[in-house]
């Protein structure tokens, strides 16, 4: 196939969704790898506090203990919590996204309108994927409980379980009791890539179809 129209936005596009993925991947969530380090830091820096503390009558040893683990077990929930929803943030963001982009690229095609709208809902198979998971998740993400968390859990009630491991009591700090994982996050952005490719190519053929001297959609 020879000049594509369409993908002088949809290449744009693709970068953009990957970009925001490789930020999240390679420049924030490296920085929670030590996260049980510095937890039993916190642990061991509030075990000195109170030991530093001069000693009296009343003193429990036993409260010093629960000083310092509760300090450690605090650090691990704020810093997990953290992690989680900065993953389920980016796949808010990408779908946020993903909206503005289709928006955009059907605003600045406005003569082959009837042509990308009588495709892009019935052709392009994964747009099916976007608008039911990735939809869903992402309004879970950032409003919480309601609709979209009841649908999504019909479809992935994985989605709303601690990963293995971790305390069951933590919730993220966007995306209440949403535990999306990295590994669903890249499913989503090639949801995101393959649609966009495939919607080039489907708008192609029509082109070519249309330019034969075939009649448009």
């Amino acid at each position: 196939m020879g000049f594509s129209f369409y993908s002088l936005c949809t290449d744009e596009y693709i970068s953009q969704v990957e970009k925001i993925t490789s930020l999240l991947e390679d420049t924030i969530l490296p920085e929670f790898n030590d996260i049980e380090e510095q937890s039993e830091r916190a642990s061991d820096e509030a075990w000195e506090e109170v030991m530093n503390q001069p000693a009296t009558e009343d003193c429990d040893p036993s409260d010093f203990v629960d000083a310092a683990v509760g300090a450690g077990v605090s650090t691990y929930q704020l810093l997990t919590g953290l992690r989680q929803g900065m993953i389920n943030f980016f796949v808010a963001g990408i779908y946020q996204c993903f909206e503005q982009q289709l928006k955009e690229f059907h605003s600045t095609n406005p003569y082959r309108f009837s042509l990308l709208r009588a495709c892009y809902k019935t052709d392009v198979k994964t747009w099916k994927e976007i608008h039911t998971e990735l939809r869903l998740v992402a309004n879970t993400a950032k409003h919480g409980k309601g609709k979209s968390s009841e649908e999504l859990r019909k479809i992935r009630r994985d989605l709303f379980r601690p990963p293995a491991g971790e305390p069951v009591s933590f919730d993220p700090m966007f995306g209440n009791q949403l535990y999306v994982t990295i590994h669903d996050l890249r499913h989503y952005r090639d949801f995101i890539v393959n649609f966009w490719k495939e919607y080039t190519e489907i708008l192609d053929k029509k082109e070519e179809t249309f330019g034969s001297g075939g009649r448009s959609p």
